[in-house]
């Protein structure tokens, strides 16, 4: 039956009578992996001449690790969930997105290349290398591709990755030594295919190190209106649709070992008002990330592609160096056959750097000066390339922080604001001084961007310090901000503290709760028969939004994987960072009428701690939604002024063609995907 719906969906792919097969690919992820576009992507391959019949298993903010056992979250008909579609399926291609750490994204890994030899073992299995997230620090490249300085696990791990960097087969044991977000991903492909984890080779997706590359040609002024690959980014950790199309050639790229230059932008194009998906990309923006796609995927011996273009540096310019720091950059080659080996021709590095064998400027310069150098690179075939590069030492210059506006406040509202600085050397990092904190609700992250809703009302003063990019003595300054938040301008909710968690009775009793916030903002539907009103509270272990259903024709859910009938549903921003699509903070909880919570199959993240305590009222329904703070991964304990995005649908009989009516409080139709515009919360003695 299976395979028979299989081929209903193939005949669909393809055009009537023809003889071309579709490559059916299945993807593992978290949202990063969403930001491919499936559907986009299947339509840019078909542009190319390539069919695609796809499934996935996405669950937001999931490492590999939750996605073992998982059922939830969201997949695709007729394959389902992973569990379904990797033992009742055959595919050509699957792909896995780790998130971090190895240790424990490795066995997991394995786990999942067992499960895919066992119904497909001519599968090729590719791994999803990511992107850094904000928290990462402000310098992009840093924290992508820089050594990293602390132990994630006790030597004794056999999964290490100490140990397992040790046991690769050269040159990998060599270029794998120190750890950092792209070796990681690295380290788990030359593992795998270490233990004949697959029958064909497992490869590389390297859509971060396209970032890298892109990064240098940033720095060297190759595509205007980008400095850093933080301008790919909608938030801490997503990308706009000109990411999208990024890491859309790169799969392109990867899956079908063509080169992306002449791809149209097709459905990645930026479109007015979709915010995070509003960016318009050029014709010379399209072309930059092509070619860079190609010189890197065609390039990296993970990868499995190759080019018969000849063996070029691909590095465009080099970073400036700080006398008496330490420094380091890395030359990036395109195109010939790895491994590479790099030396400088006649003029020398300044004094104090040096050039490894692996491509590495590194060591500490003595004095500021200039060097005109002319590098060359070496493939395993004996091709050689050369390029002309300046490498400038400049003075150690001190930060400051000019004096500058601070946006307007106002409680509850949600806020972005760039700080900036001048002088110093490399990226400035921020931070708020030591024993000082922000406004309750605001957040500063090290690149300077200040976010969040105030939680409470009034003036503020705090002390923030921009940190220079001196690798062993940067540089500080500081100063004093004072910000007005003012009241709230629009519908806030403010959860009341309540001394211990409530009783089972008194939870559903009506008169336990104000129900003070209407939720009637219609979003679906040609008129509504459905409306209602919640109330929010707290504790130090919970949050309980009890929302009171005003609904006169009981449509009970039926039952089944799929929601019908009635339903409540409570979507959450833990965070409250506005993000575009769901991650590990957020959750979609819903409540189908008349049935036991939780309702799994469509239920975001882990539910660790979560509960919804029902009543059928005289004319509609009690929906109260208990929502553990630690099931959420919020520190504990909880404090006045925390805000925290949220919203709740309200659905009315809805069926196959949809329902008849939707109404939230604050947020959009979109909510069940988009956290960016729920309402805000505030957490109050």
């Amino acid at each position: 039956m299976r395979t028979l719906r299989l081929a209903i969906v193939m005949a669909a792919i393809t055009a009537a009578g023809a003889e071309e097969t579709a490559l059916r690919i299945y993807y593992i992820g978290n949202s990063l992996t969403d930001e491919l576009k499936y559907g986009e992507f299947a339509a840019l391959a078909q542009l190319a001449g390539e069919r695609v019949v796809w499934g996935r298993h996405m669950i937001p903010g999931a490492p590999i690790r939750w996605m073992w056992g998982a059922t939830n979250g969201f997949t695709e008909r007729p394959f389902g969930p992973w569990t379904t579609a990797l033992r009742e399926f055959e595919w050509d291609v699957v792909t896995l997105q780790p998130f971090n750490p190895f240790e424990s994204e490795f066995p997991h890994a394995q786990r999942f290349c067992e499960e895919i030899a066992r119904r497909s073992p001519a599968a090729e299995v590719l791994i999803y290398a990511q992107w850094p997230g904000r928290r990462r620090g402000a310098d992009w490249e840093l924290a992508f591709a820089g050594p990293e300085r602390t132990a994630r696990a006790r030597a004794a791990d056999p999964n290490a990755y100490a140990v397992r960097a040790a046991a690769a087969p050269p040159p990998w044991r060599e270029l794998l030594a120190e750890r950092s977000l792209r070796n990681e991903y690295e380290l788990i492909v030359v593992s795998l295919n270490a233990e004949r984890a697959m029958r064909r080779p497992v490869r590389l997706i390297p859509a971060g190190h396209v970032m890298q590359l892109l990064a240098q040609k940033m720095r060297a002024g190759m595509m205007p209106g980008y400095r850093t690959p933080w301008d790919f980014y909608s938030d801490g950790i997503h990308v706009n649709n000109d990411g999208s199309y990024l890491v859309a050639c790169t799969f392109f790229a990867t899956i079908f070992r063509r080169s992306p230059v002449g791809l149209p932008v097709a459905g990645y194009q930026g479109r007015p008002g979709l915010g995070a998906d509003g960016v318009k990309i050029s014709p010379e923006t399209a072309r930059t990330i092509q070619e860079t796609v190609w010189e890197v995927v065609a390039t990296h011996p993970l990868s499995g592609v190759t080019s018969s273009a000849p063996l070029r540096v691909a590095t465009p310019a080099l970073g400036p160096a700080v006398a008496g720091e330490p420094y380091r950059m890395e030359l990036l080659p395109a195109f010939g056959r790895g491994p590479y080996e790099w030396a400088t021709i006649g003029a020398t590095l300044p004094a104090g750097l040096m050039l490894t064998r692996a491509g590495v400027i590194t060591g500490t310069a003595v004095e500021a000066t200039r060097a005109e150098l002319l590098v060359r690179v070496a493939d395993a075939a004996g091709a050689t390339a050369t390029a002309h590069l300046a490498l400038v030492v400049e003075p150690d210059r001190a930060p400051t922080i000019p004096e500058q506006p601070m946006p307007e406040l106002a409680l509850g509202e949600f806020v972005e604001h760039r700080l900036y600085g001048e002088g110093g050397n490399g990226v400035q990092r921020w931070s708020v001084a030591e024993g000082e904190r922000l406004p309750p609700g605001l957040t500063l992250d090290p690149d300077g961007r200040l976010w969040g809703a105030p939680g409470r009302e009034g003036r503020f003063e705090f002390t923030v310090v921009a940190e220079d990019g001196d690798s062993a003595r940067p540089e500080r300054a500081q100063r004093r901000f004072a910000v007005l938040v003012g009241a709230a301008r629009r519908e806030i909710a403010r959860a009341r503290r309540l001394a211990s968690a409530p009783a089972r009775e008194a939870l559903v009793t009506e008169r336990t709760w104000c129900f003070q916030y209407p939720i009637h903002k219609r979003v679906e539907g040609e008129a509504t028969t459905v409306g209602g009103r919640f109330d929010v509270a707290w504790t130090a272990e919970a949050l309980y939004v009890a929302v009171r259903v005003e609904d006169s024709t009981n449509d009970r859910f039926p039952g089944g994987s799929r929601l019908r009938g009635d339903h409540v549903i409570l979507c959450l921003d833990a965070f409250n960072n506005r993000e575009s699509a769901y991650n590990a903070d957020d959750r979609y909880l819903p409540y189908p009428r008349g049935q036991r919570y939780p309702h799994r199959e469509t239920m975001i993240g882990p539910a660790l701690g979560h509960a919804c305590h029902p009543a059928e009222l005289e004319g509609g329904y009690l929906a109260v939604f208990e929502v553990s703070w630690k099931g959420l991964g919020l520190p504990l304990p909880m404090e006045p002024g925390r805000t925290i995005g949220l919203d709740v649908m309200l659905v009315d009989g809805a069926g196959e063609q949809g329902a008849r009516s939707v109404v939230v409080w604050q947020g959009t139709k979109d909510n069940a995907t988009d956290p960016s515009r729920f309402g805000t919360v505030v957490l109050e003695e």
